[in-house]
């Protein structure tokens, strides 16, 4: 077993989107940007961003305007200019995985990629 954290990036219903952080198998944080959508207490989905910020070593300037709740918001616009996406759009979270500094895969591969998987035989 790594000491490693895993995160887990997760999309509902393409209204929310939030993630799961892991450490030698427990769960040490977690995140919702819509709590009304994930039918969820707000406080159950509050991101802990001095935690996610250490565990990935960034500085939490970059990642904390993704780590809002919209929920009674209209779509805020971007985070930041370079951003792809919206803060109202799910698809934000590749941005956010982005100043992670994580790799994300292209929209159409990995829609291809899930494609092909459920269609092979």
């Amino acid at each position: 077993m790594t000491d490693s954290p895993v995160i887990t990036v997760l999309e509902y219903e393409n209204v929310a989107w939030g993630y799961c952080l892991y450490q030698n198998g427990q769960l040490i944080d977690n995140f919702w940007n819509n709590y009304i959508a994930v039918d969820l207490d707000k406080n159950e989905c509050i991101a802990n961003i001095d935690l996610i910020s250490n565990k990935f070593h960034v500085d939490k300037k970059f990642i904390k305007p993704y780590l809002i709740d919209i929920a009674n918001k209209e779509n805020s616009g971007k985070a930041f200019d370079n951003d792809e996406y919206d803060l109202g759009e799910p698809w934000v979270r590749a941005d956010f995985v982005k100043k992670l500094g994580l790799h994300y895969p292209e929209t159409g591969k990995w829609f291809y990629i899930i494609e092909k998987g459920i269609n092979d035989k």
